[in-house]
């Protein structure tokens, strides 16, 4: 698994003015599939890349990120056009940020030519120029040699292969460890069960977060589920320890948008929202071309999208679902 859409460097440089010479037209590296790397003042790996034919400017190399990540300083310098809020999740919540329009992204001899909506962030909170993420690379093999401190981007060939097996094991989900909790006055059926709040039932001093909690998330209805993802047990838990310092008569139910994304075999599948709960629909492209994103609704509101080799939309499906599944109070009563 990888890490979520954004991890902002928590060592950061000061920020400082981009020079002159930065800024002027440089002719972009010869197509190859080597560069030579930096390493940044706190060990981070940085690739040139060019903007617009611009640069170029060392961007920290960030594979764990979904979308490539433009630093505001240099996004102004270089007078890129806003491309509106998009949602960011980051291992410290999730919040809305300004995007900006780069119309040519290079990197290792190579330029992406469709249109890239970035986020714009705080160069002191990026300690670089940007982050450069998986969006700007997806299709290539990459291969970081931090000994001889090269990058080589290729272009990225699905291996096919027929194997022949006496018996295919399928690995689907897990079974919560609360055998250490059986003779406690908790209800375990399933995971521990708790109230909106993450505290569990009947015990208001305790608390259970993670694929062991079975909670009812009221942005969806009052039925209590167990979420089987480590982002969702990060968020989970950080939200769990609030409400037990707050207690239960003050703390707020936990409301995410579940989501998780995993590669194989050269395809990204992503998924947001609650799609078991709604009727599924494919909404853009096609499962033929193996690029789709289906949509799942339940009494006409979007409750759930799965995507395949989409990413770039999952951000725009994760956004419906929060309009149109806001979170009921109601229901915790």
């Amino acid at each position: 698994m990888k890490s979520a859409l954004f991890v902002l460097a928590l060592l950061a440089l000061s920020a400082r003015p981009i020079a002159a010479q930065e800024i002027a037209a440089q002719e972009i590296a010869p197509p190859s599939m080597t560069i030579d790397t930096a390493i940044d003042v706190v060990d981070r790996m940085t690739v040139p890349v060019t903007i617009d034919g611009r640069g170029p400017f060392p961007f920290v190399v960030d594979t764990g990120a979904d979308r490539t990540v433009v630093s505001r300083e240099l996004a102004t310098a270089l007078g890129l056009a806003a491309g509106g809020p998009a949602t960011m999740h980051s291992m410290s919540g999730v919040g809305q940020v300004s995007t900006v329009l780069v119309e040519r992204l290079g990197v290792g001899g190579r330029t992406r030519d469709d249109e890239l909506r970035a986020p714009a962030l705080a160069e002191i909170h990026l300690g670089a120029k940007g982050l450069l993420g998986v969006d700007s690379l997806k299709g290539r093999r990459v291969v970081m040699d931090f000994a001889r401190g090269t990058f080589s981007v290729t272009e990225s060939r699905a291996v096919r292969e027929r194997i022949d097996a006496d018996m295919a094991v399928v690995g689907v989900g897990t079974t919560p460890n609360t055998d250490w909790l059986e003779t406690s006055t908790l209800d375990v059926t399933n995971g521990v069960l708790c109230t909106p709040t993450c505290h569990a039932v009947g015990a208001p001093d305790v608390v259970a977060c993670g694929d062991i909690a079975r909670w009812p998330n009221l942005r969806f209805d009052d039925e209590p589920r167990r979420i089987e993802h480590w982002l969702n047990a990060i968020e989970m838990g950080q939200h769990a320890a609030s409400s037990l310092l707050l207690g239960p008569e003050r703390a707020e139910p936990f409301t995410p948008i579940p989501r998780f994304w995993s590669d194989q075999h050269g395809h990204r599948i992503q998924s947001v929202g609650m799609p078991d709960l709604g009727s599924m629909t494919i909404s853009e492209g096609s499962t033929a071309d193996r690029r789709f994103v289906a949509t799942f609704d339940r009494d006409g509101r979007t409750v759930g999208a799965i995507a395949m080799d989409s990413p770039r939309r999952m951000i725009h499906y994760s956004e419906v679902i929060a309009q149109d599944c806001p979170v009921d109070l109601e229901l915790a009563a």
